[in-house]
């Protein structure tokens, strides 16, 4: 579930870069799209990932999946439905933008940080209740995806929210650090990182 997650991320970056590069308003659209839904589903795998890393922590009751069910659906609807979310694309490549509407962009928000906060309280969970090689690795998990999540969430759906429009350009600033602090805990971390 976290290579589903991560390989989620890269669609959306893959979205935001093709919104910005779309000449015509229907490219721009179906590009805009792409970007928030792959988005919006980064945060439900990773939640999925935080039930059963390294353990499962508790088994995902009927009412539990219909809830996660039915706000991706509500999600899903909100997105494709332009009054909702997509308000206006302004057509300038490389710097094409969006404006999104209120009720669509809090609800994104919303749904987006939920998600976070209620996996992260998982793993924080979890980690503090482990030992060992666990407790190790859940550690190495929880700042990796923590550095991930700050950075990928700040601009990607905070600043959309307050002032209504997509973001800036980050992904390429964002990038190459992300790559290097992930690969330097997941890769350097254990040789480094020491829980006694």
């Amino acid at each position: 579930m976290l290579a589903l997650s991560l390989m989620l991320l890269a669609l959306w970056a893959l979205g935001e870069s093709m919104f910005r590069e779309s000449v015509d308003l229907s490219a721009a659209t179906f590009w805009a799209i792409f970007e928030n839904l792959s988005g919006s589903l980064v945060p439900v795998s990773f939640f999925i990932f935080c039930i059963y890393y390294p353990y499962q922590s508790f088994k995902i009751k009927p009412y539990l999946k219909f809830l996660i069910v039915a706000s991706l659906f509500i999600d899903i609807i909100i997105i494709i439905t332009p009054s909702l979310y997509l308000d206006h694309i302004i057509l300038m490549p490389p710097f094409n933008n969006f404006s999104s509407a209120l009720p669509g962009r809090v609800y994104y928000s919303v749904f987006f940080c939920s998600y976070l906060l209620i996996a992260f309280y998982i793993l924080m969970k979890k980690f503090f209740k482990s030992q060992g090689l666990i407790k190790k690795n859940s550690l190495i998990i929880l700042l990796a995806t923590g550095s991930l999540a700050i950075f990928g969430t700040l601009p990607g759906v905070i600043l959309p929210l307050i002032y209504g429009v997509d973001n800036p350009w980050y992904v390429a600033y964002l990038s190459l650090p992300m790559v290097i602090v992930l690969t330097w805990f997941i890769l350097l971390g254990d040789k480094k990182l020491y829980i006694k």
